[in-house]
């Protein structure tokens, strides 16, 4: 299922998702970067934290069963799971521009920049079980398609924006 704002928006019935490595803010291929802000971004693999519509958090996630945790805090970009190294490419940065629920998010300016990291099974590896990625995001335009989570080497198994901001 993907909830938008706690709203049941969409559902597949089956999927098998994987990917070599995930990427956040960018597409495989360098097209479609996003342009804007990204905080508390939290993958569980393995569990459907939501079973239905529900109320936004309205303070950070928290690390609770995350194999991947980056929840923008004390103005850095880690994976506080401490699970996975995460690599800035290009100018990737904390902001204070448009946060949420602490006082940075991480800027991206659609210009090459992004994050990339974990290459481990148990972040991108998803198969057939469910799982749950949530994050705020915040973004600067809709005017074409912007991915926020990808994949690397391959089809796109990603989350984005499509151009127009439509569903």
């Amino acid at each position: 299922n993907l909830y938008i704002n706690g709203t049941l928006a969409g559902s597949v019935a089956s999927a098998t998702l994987s990917a070599s490595s995930m990427i956040i803010g960018y597409y495989y291929s360098s097209a479609y970067s996003f342009q804007g802000y990204l905080s508390d971004i939290k993958v569980v693999n393995g569990t459907a934290v939501y079973g239905g519509n529900f109320t936004p958090p309205t303070e950070p996630t928290g690390n609770t069963n995350a194999v991947f945790y980056v929840p923008c805090d004390n103005a850095g970009i880690f994976d506080k799971s401490g699970n996975n190294t995460l690599t800035i490419v290009g100018n990737a940065s904390t902001s204070t521009t448009q946060t949420k629920y602490a006082d940075t998010s991480i800027a991206f300016d659609g210009s090459g920049d992004y994050l990339e990291g974990p290459s481990t099974n148990t972040v991108t590896n998803f198969g057939t079980n469910d799982f749950t990625v949530e994050f705020w995001f915040y973004t600067n335009t809709t005017t074409s398609q912007q991915n926020l989570l990808d994949n690397i080497g391959g089809s796109s198994n990603g989350i984005y924006i499509p151009a127009g901001g439509g569903s």
